[in-house]
Order: structure tokens, then C-alpha cells, then sequence
């Protein structure tokens, strides 16, 4: 025999009539934070499958929004034992609990028949906006309803791609002629890597990367080697192929016309016939083009890197937001990797195989311990200096062996970041060169990047090649949240 409950006050009944009805607070609260994303969307789509209705179907895909009652939902099921319920303890006991299983039983089908569903608690919509914001933004990302998305060619192991999707920008596939950076592209972005070399690519090939009716936005970064200042004084670079990569993006934005462009790379390219040559094609194809010679702390990046962003669009004037950190806020060497384990020099983390070091000779061991954080090799002993050094035409490379100092941001990260000689790459009070895993965190990447497979065995050469030759993740964010911008103003002069 089924046991009998009270039943609920009148006024119980009337709130319960309330919450299960539309255009509840919740929702019309859940309505607006998806107008921002401009997403589309029908309120209380009927779902033949199960009972009940969620509260939103965004349009043009298969995801459902349920937004949940904290009670009604059983969130806090503590509250059946409060006072205005004591009289009902056994009926609202029994109520909550069919509502969740009955909330897990219709998730469980709609996930079966192919819906995806997000649930979000009414608290979590009236009191932390931010919160229901990023998950929106994530939500719209992944399933690509942005209505714009990108395609990252020269995409190395992803750092681009990363900050844009951060921003709020869907990225279709990655584009690289080097094989072993799938591995950390796809696990961290989950995107589609093609391993192709650029001046291979066909117009067709690339337009279909992108869903149909998107606004098509194509970033590069072609190698920075040939224009670096590293290379200025070589007279056979011009011939290195690489010479040639920026002319294959242009090429390629002729097949393509896509409607923003994006392209970054170091600023002494400003003085080559290569970049004029790209921003007079731009022109001719009737872009809006702006560039601008970043400075990477102004823009929270811990790393004393200057770099050139270069955006381009068929829509009308767009420009790179203005910097977002004065100089007191620049982000140090101390705030990204301070925390991290401590190392020696040829040691491994047991907790994370990228925060491993590069073993060093005794006598560089001799010489780290002699430095000082911003100094260089003048502050050594005679007899520890290079013999390059000793001589008057050596005096004037002291950019090398040199500790990082603290509280300040670190200089340029280069490819090979974790040797003591190359660079100002010396830790600023451990006995040794960055770990990997430093210099990616100084490069932005999230801490947990993944770069290899578990027990790869990828050289830290190449890793640090990977590493090195990234643009840094924050400022793909930074070049993500312009493009929306753009197209944001675009779609608001034209309604």
C-alpha cells in the first residue's frame, strides 16, 4: 500500500505553479546573457522525448538549457528540513528526489538522442554573472554558434588558436607542415590539425574548413626567423624559403577572401619589401588594414617582447584594443612562474614531465652560481669567462649568460629558452637554466598545456622549438577579443 502524503499549503502550490511556468526572472535573466552572445534561440522547446520542457533551444543546433530551481531541482536538499516545510517532511522528501532522478532520466535520454544539454542553477544566473558568461562563451565556442569562426595557418602547437577560442572565437583547424605538433594542437584546442605546407593549399580546400554562412576569419604567423634581428647581419636569408612564407599567406588570402585577417610576426618585417608587398595586396582586395608594433607587457604578457599585429578586414576600420596594463601592472617573472617546484639543473618533476631542465657543464655551474638576477658575464672571475669574451670585440655581448630577475618581466623567450648560454634564460635564484614548462607559462600557455603524448620521448630541443617559435596565448587573446569586437560594431551598424 503507497503511503499517503499532505499535501502542500495553497501558497506552496501557487509558487510551485510559478516556477514550472516561462518567462520566470531566471530566464529572462538567461535570456539576456544570450542576446549578448547573439545567439538565437526559442524559449520552451517542445521535446517529444521526455517529460518536461527545457527552457531554451538555441537555434541551428542540437542544444538545450535547462534553467534549474536550486529547491525545485533538489540543489540544496538541506532546505526539506526547514521550518515551512516540517509538517511535509515525508512529501517534499519524496518530491525532490523524483525530480532528480527525473532530471538525470531526461538527460541521459536527450544525451542518446543526440541533444546536448547544460543545466544552470538559478543562483548561479541572478548572482554570478561572470561565471554564466565564460560558460556561455564556452558553450557557443565548442559548438561553433558564434555565427564566425577562424582557420590558423603556420599553427605550430596551437598558442593562436588557444587565445582566440579563450576569446570567444570558434577555430575550425590548424594548419602546419610540422607532424609532431598535432599532438599538443589537437589534445588542447580540439580542433582539427592538417599537416600541409601552406603553398600546397587550394582555395576550395580551405573555404570548406569553414561551416556555411560564417564570417570567415584567417590568422598566420609565417616564421619570424628570416626578419628577426638575430639574422639582420646574414646576406643569404632572403633565400631561405621561409622568405617566401608571407607571400604563400597572401596567395592564399587571395583564394580564400576571407573577411578578417589577422598576422603577427616580429616588427623588424615592418622594413622589408614583403610586408609592403602584403599590405599593397590587402589594399587592392579592397581590406581595411591596420597594424601596430605591440609591446607585450602593456598587454599583461610577463615578457619584455615587442611583436607586430597586423588585422585586416572587408567590413570597414578595425584596429587592436588598446593596451590593458600601465606599467606598475606589468606582470613578472615572479606572478607566472614563482610558485612552481623547485629544480637543479637536469632534474624532472615527478608531478609534471614539461617542468624538466637542461643538465649543465661544471663550469656553467660554476658560472650560474656567480651571477647575479639582470646581470651577465662581466659580474664572473676572469678565468670563468668565454674566451670570446675576454677579447674588446666580446665585450659587447652581455645578453647572455644571465640570471631573470623577479620582479620584472622576462626578456624575449626564443627556441632555446632552457640553455644558460643563449640567453637571459638563467632561473633568478635556482642553480640552473627555465624548465620547459616555465618558459611555456612565460609564453602564456596555460600551466597545464599539454605538449607530448605521456611517456613520449620528445627531444627538449623540439619542444623548445614549439615553445619558442609560439606566439604568446594572451596575445591571441588579445587579437580574439578585437576581431569580436569588429564584427560586433559590424553587425550593429548593419541591423
Amino acid at each position: 500500500m503507497k503511503p499517503k502524503f499532505e499535501k502542500p499549503p495553497k501558497a506552496v502550490s501557487e509558487r510551485m505553479k510559478k516556477v514550472r511556468g516561462s518567462g520566470t526572472e531566471i530566464e529572462k535573466e538567461m535570456g539576456k546573457y544570450l542576446d549578448e552572445l547573439n545567439l538565437k534561440y526559442k524559449e520552451q522547446p517542445k521535446i517529444k522525448c521526455i517529460r518536461g520542457t527545457p527552457d531554451f533551444r538555441i537555434k541551428r543546433s542540437r542544444v538545450l538549457i535547462f534553467c534549474d530551481s536550486s529547491f525545485w531541482h533538489g540543489r540544496r536538499e538541506k532546505e526539506v528540513t526547514g521550518v515551512a516545510f516540517k509538517r511535509n517532511k515525508d512529501f517534499w522528501t519524496r518530491k525532490l528526489k523524483e525530480n532528480r532522478e527525473r532530471d538525470r532520466r531526461n538527460t541521459k535520454i536527450l544525451l542518446r538522442e543526440g541533444w546536448s544539454v547544460y543545466r544552470f542553477w538559478d543562483t548561479d544566473i541572478l548572482k554570478k554573472p561572470e561565471k554564466i558568461r565564460r560558460e556561455l562563451k564556452r558553450i557557443s565556442v565548442e559548438h561553433k554558434l558564434t555565427g564566425f569562426s577562424a582557420v590558423d595557418v603556420f599553427c605550430g602547437a596551437g598558442a593562436v588558436s588557444h587565445g582566440l577560442i579563450q576569446a570567444g572565437i570558434p577555430v575550425n583547424a590548424g594548419i602546419d607542415n610540422d607532424e609532431t605538433c598535432r599532438y599538443a594542437y589537437e589534445k588542447n584546442n580540439k580542433a582539427r590539425f592538417i599537416n600541409e605546407d601552406v603553398r600546397r593549399l587550394s582555395g576550395t580546400f580551405v573555404r570548406r574548413l569553414y561551416p556555411d554562412k560564417d564570417i570567415k576569419i584567417l590568422v598566420g604567423c609565417a616564421p619570424c626567423q628570416p626578419f628577426s634581428k638575430f639574422t639582420q647581419k646574414n646576406k643569404k636569408r632572403e633565400k631561405d624559403e621561409k622568405w617566401k612564407l608571407l607571400y604563400a599567406f597572401s596567395d592564399l588570402v587571395k583564394k580564400v577572401r576571407p573577411h578578417v585577417i589577422s598576422m603577427e610576426n616580429v616588427t623588424e618585417i615592418m622594413n622589408q619589401k614583403v610586408f609592403t608587398d602584403f599590405i599593397e595586396t590587402l589594399e587592392t582586395l579592397k581590406y581595411h588594414v591596420s597594424w601596430k608594433s605591440v609591446y607585450c607587457p602593456d598587454y599583461g604578457i610577463p615578457q619584455s617582447r615587442r611583436r607586430l599585429v597586423l588585422l585586416a578586414s572587408r567590413f570597414g576600420k578595425i584596429e587592436l584594443i588598446p593596451k590593458t596594463h600601465e606599467k606598475l601592472e606589468y606582470k613578472t617573472v615572479r606572478q607566472t612562474i614563482g610558485k612552481l617546484e623547485p629544480l637543479r639543473d637536469g632534474e624532472t618533476s615527478e608531478k609534471d614531465a614539461l617542468h624538466r631542465t637542461y643538465k649543465l657543464s661544471p663550469l656553467n655551474k660554476k658560472r650560474i652560481e656567480r651571477s647575479k638576477p639582470g646581470g651577465s658575464w662581466l659580474d664572473w672571475d676572469e678565468e670563468l669567462r668565454a674566451p670570446c669574451h675576454r677579447k674588446k670585440t666580446g665585450r659587447s655581448y652581455s645578453g647572455v649568460y644571465s640570471r631573470m630577475e623577479w620582479d620584472k618581466p622576462s626578456p624575449t623567450i626564443t627556441t632555446q629558452f632552457y640553455s644558460f648560454g643563449t640567453g637571459r634564460f638563467g632561473h633568478p635564484e635556482q642553480n640552473r637554466a627555465l624548465s620547459l614548462r616555465e618558459g611555456a607559462m612565460l609564453q602564456t600557455f596555460p600551466k597545464r598545456y599539454e605538449f607530448i603524448k605521456p611517456e613520449e620521448n620528445l627531444s627538449m630541443e623540439k619542444i623548445g622549438i614549439h615553445i619558442g617559435n609560439a606566439v604568446p596565448v594572451k596575445l591571441g587573446v588579445i587579437i580574439g577579443k578585437s576581431i569580436i569586437n569588429h564584427i560586433k560594431t559590424h553587425r550593429e551598424v548593419g541591423k
